[in-house]
Protein backbone atom coordinates (compact mmCIF):
# COMPACT_ATOMS: atom_id res chain seq x y z
CA UNK A 1 0.00 0.00 0.00
CA UNK A 2 2.81 2.88 0.94
CA UNK A 3 4.93 1.51 -2.25
CA UNK A 4 1.80 2.39 -4.27
CA UNK A 5 1.05 5.65 -2.84
CA UNK A 6 5.02 6.54 -2.64
CA UNK A 7 5.50 5.97 -6.00
CA UNK A 8 2.06 7.45 -7.33
CA UNK A 9 3.56 10.76 -5.81
CA UNK A 10 6.68 10.31 -7.18
CA UNK A 11 5.96 9.71 -10.56
CA UNK A 12 4.01 12.43 -10.85
CA UNK A 13 6.69 14.84 -9.58
CA UNK A 14 9.06 13.01 -11.92
CA UNK A 15 7.30 13.91 -15.03
CA UNK A 16 6.17 17.47 -13.92
CA UNK A 17 9.97 18.24 -12.90
CA UNK A 18 12.42 16.31 -14.98
CA UNK A 19 10.42 15.40 -18.31
CA UNK A 20 11.22 11.95 -18.35
CA UNK A 21 11.43 10.51 -21.67
CA UNK A 22 11.13 6.51 -21.47
CA UNK A 23 13.01 4.72 -24.38
CA UNK A 24 12.40 1.61 -24.82
CA UNK A 25 9.38 0.34 -22.96
CA UNK A 26 8.13 -2.29 -24.79
CA UNK A 27 11.39 -3.81 -23.84
CA UNK A 28 9.75 -4.60 -20.36
CA UNK A 29 9.07 -8.07 -19.17
CA UNK A 30 4.63 -8.56 -18.18
CA UNK A 31 6.19 -10.81 -15.88
CA UNK A 32 8.66 -10.58 -13.15
CA UNK A 33 11.54 -12.08 -11.90
CA UNK A 34 13.93 -10.06 -13.44
CA UNK A 35 17.17 -7.88 -12.59
CA UNK A 36 16.75 -3.94 -14.04
CA UNK A 37 20.56 -3.00 -14.40
CA UNK A 38 21.53 0.46 -14.79
CA UNK A 39 24.28 3.11 -14.83
CA UNK A 40 24.01 5.10 -11.73
CA UNK A 41 24.25 9.20 -12.66
CA UNK A 42 21.96 10.53 -9.54
CA UNK A 43 20.03 9.64 -6.55
CA UNK A 44 17.13 9.82 -8.64
CA UNK A 45 18.25 6.70 -10.89
CA UNK A 46 16.13 4.17 -9.40
CA UNK A 47 13.04 6.17 -8.68
CA UNK A 48 13.10 6.93 -12.61
CA UNK A 49 12.69 3.14 -13.31
CA UNK A 50 10.72 2.25 -10.52
CA UNK A 51 7.96 5.07 -11.62
CA UNK A 52 7.96 3.60 -15.16
CA UNK A 53 4.80 1.36 -14.94
CA UNK A 54 2.80 -0.72 -13.01
CA UNK A 55 5.53 -3.14 -12.01
CA UNK A 56 7.17 -3.03 -8.48
CA UNK A 57 10.26 -3.14 -7.65
CA UNK A 58 13.24 -4.61 -4.83
CA UNK A 59 15.52 -1.76 -4.81
CA UNK A 60 19.34 -2.83 -3.62
CA UNK A 61 20.50 0.98 -1.84
CA UNK A 62 23.26 1.77 0.46
CA UNK A 63 22.95 0.98 3.95
CA UNK A 64 23.52 4.47 5.42
CA UNK A 65 19.90 5.27 3.71
CA UNK A 66 18.03 3.53 5.68
CA UNK A 67 19.54 4.72 8.79
CA UNK A 68 18.23 8.45 8.09
CA UNK A 69 15.32 9.28 10.11
CA UNK A 70 11.75 9.25 8.81
CA UNK A 71 13.32 8.06 5.26
CA UNK A 72 14.95 5.31 6.66
CA UNK A 73 11.65 4.05 8.25
CA UNK A 74 10.22 4.72 4.94
CA UNK A 75 12.97 2.94 2.85
CA UNK A 76 12.52 -0.12 4.68
CA UNK A 77 8.50 -0.40 3.54
CA UNK A 78 8.97 0.38 0.54
CA UNK A 79 11.38 -2.83 -0.65
CA UNK A 80 14.42 -1.66 -0.27
CA UNK A 81 17.40 -4.20 0.57
CA UNK A 82 20.10 -2.09 2.63
CA UNK A 83 23.52 -2.93 1.50
CA UNK A 84 26.85 -2.45 3.14
CA UNK A 85 29.10 -1.40 0.33
CA UNK A 86 32.68 -2.58 -0.06
CA UNK A 87 31.85 -5.40 2.45
CA UNK A 88 30.69 -8.13 0.02
CA UNK A 89 27.25 -8.35 2.41
CA UNK A 90 26.42 -12.03 2.37
CA UNK A 91 22.65 -11.06 4.15
CA UNK A 92 22.06 -8.28 1.44
CA UNK A 93 22.89 -11.07 -1.64
CA UNK A 94 20.52 -14.17 0.08
CA UNK A 95 17.98 -10.78 0.35
CA UNK A 96 17.92 -10.37 -3.51
CA UNK A 97 18.47 -13.80 -4.34
CA UNK A 98 14.96 -14.55 -2.15
CA UNK A 99 13.44 -11.94 -4.13
CA UNK A 100 14.06 -12.87 -7.23
CA UNK A 101 13.60 -16.53 -6.49
CA UNK A 102 10.27 -15.45 -5.24
CA UNK A 103 9.54 -13.79 -9.04
CA UNK A 104 10.24 -10.42 -8.11
CA UNK A 105 11.79 -7.54 -9.28
CA UNK A 106 14.88 -6.16 -8.60
CA UNK A 107 16.60 -2.43 -9.05
CA UNK A 108 20.52 -2.94 -9.24
CA UNK A 109 23.56 -0.25 -10.17
CA UNK A 110 26.68 -2.80 -11.16
CA UNK A 111 28.75 0.22 -10.45
CA UNK A 112 27.56 -0.04 -6.42
CA UNK A 113 27.90 4.05 -6.05
CA UNK A 114 26.99 6.77 -8.23
CA UNK A 115 29.39 8.24 -11.08
CA UNK A 116 31.07 11.38 -10.45
CA UNK A 117 32.11 11.77 -14.03
CA UNK A 118 28.79 10.89 -15.79
CA UNK A 119 30.49 7.74 -17.56
CA UNK A 120 29.88 4.25 -16.22
CA UNK A 121 32.83 2.98 -13.72
CA UNK A 122 33.89 0.10 -12.70
CA UNK A 123 31.21 -2.57 -12.15
CA UNK A 124 31.52 -4.91 -9.30
CA UNK A 125 30.38 -8.60 -9.84
CA UNK A 126 27.64 -8.68 -6.84
CA UNK A 127 25.29 -8.40 -9.86
CA UNK A 128 26.96 -11.30 -11.62
CA UNK A 129 26.72 -13.38 -8.28
CA UNK A 130 22.73 -12.81 -8.58
CA UNK A 131 22.21 -13.79 -11.95
CA UNK A 132 24.80 -17.04 -11.09
CA UNK A 133 22.58 -17.64 -8.27
CA UNK A 134 18.93 -17.42 -9.57
CA UNK A 135 19.41 -17.66 -13.59
CA UNK A 136 17.07 -14.83 -14.20
CA UNK A 137 16.95 -12.41 -16.35
CA UNK A 138 18.13 -9.06 -16.82
CA UNK A 139 16.34 -6.20 -18.63
CA UNK A 140 19.38 -3.57 -19.05
CA UNK A 141 18.57 0.03 -18.47
CA UNK A 142 20.68 3.38 -19.33
CA UNK A 143 19.43 6.82 -18.21
CA UNK A 144 21.12 9.03 -20.49
CA UNK A 145 22.36 12.41 -19.04
CA UNK A 146 22.27 14.05 -16.01
CA UNK A 147 18.65 14.89 -14.34
CA UNK A 148 18.10 18.63 -14.02
CA UNK A 149 14.90 20.42 -12.85
CA UNK A 150 12.36 21.05 -16.03
CA UNK A 151 15.14 20.12 -18.48
CA UNK A 152 14.56 16.60 -20.43
CA UNK A 153 15.88 13.20 -18.96
CA UNK A 154 15.77 10.20 -21.33
CA UNK A 155 15.86 6.45 -19.68
CA UNK A 156 16.30 3.65 -22.39
CA UNK A 157 15.42 -0.06 -21.62
CA UNK A 158 17.39 -2.28 -24.08
CA UNK A 159 15.86 -6.12 -24.76
CA UNK A 160 15.84 -8.28 -21.96
CA UNK A 161 18.56 -10.89 -21.56
CA UNK A 162 16.49 -14.01 -20.89
CA UNK A 163 16.33 -16.35 -17.70
CA UNK A 164 18.61 -18.77 -18.11
CA UNK A 165 21.03 -16.79 -20.64
CA UNK A 166 24.16 -17.30 -18.64
CA UNK A 167 23.66 -20.84 -17.66
CA UNK A 168 27.16 -23.06 -17.19
CA UNK A 169 28.99 -19.62 -17.42
CA UNK A 170 30.99 -20.30 -14.77
CA UNK A 171 32.92 -16.80 -14.77
CA UNK A 172 31.22 -13.81 -13.15
CA UNK A 173 33.58 -11.29 -15.06
CA UNK A 174 32.08 -12.60 -18.15
CA UNK A 175 28.51 -12.13 -17.05
CA UNK A 176 29.55 -8.65 -15.71
CA UNK A 177 31.50 -7.41 -18.54
CA UNK A 178 28.23 -8.79 -21.11
CA UNK A 179 25.14 -6.59 -18.82
CA UNK A 180 27.56 -3.52 -18.89
CA UNK A 181 28.53 -3.76 -22.63
CA UNK A 182 24.34 -3.79 -22.88
CA UNK A 183 24.18 -0.50 -20.52
CA UNK A 184 27.41 0.92 -22.71
CA UNK A 185 25.62 0.25 -25.77
CA UNK A 186 22.35 1.83 -24.85
CA UNK A 187 24.44 4.93 -23.09
CA UNK A 188 26.26 5.48 -26.63
CA UNK A 189 23.09 4.88 -28.97
CA UNK A 190 21.26 7.22 -26.84
CA UNK A 191 22.79 10.58 -26.71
Amino acid sequence: MLYNIVRGILTVFIKICFRVEYVGRENIPENSGYIFCANHITMLDPLLIACTGKTKFHFIAKEELCKIPVLGAILKRVNVIPVKRGSGDIGAMKKGIEVLKAGKNLIIFPEGTRSKTGEMGEAKNGMALLIKKTGCGVVPCAVVGKPHFFKKTKLVYGKPVPAGYFEGEKELDIITDNIVFRIKDLLTKNK
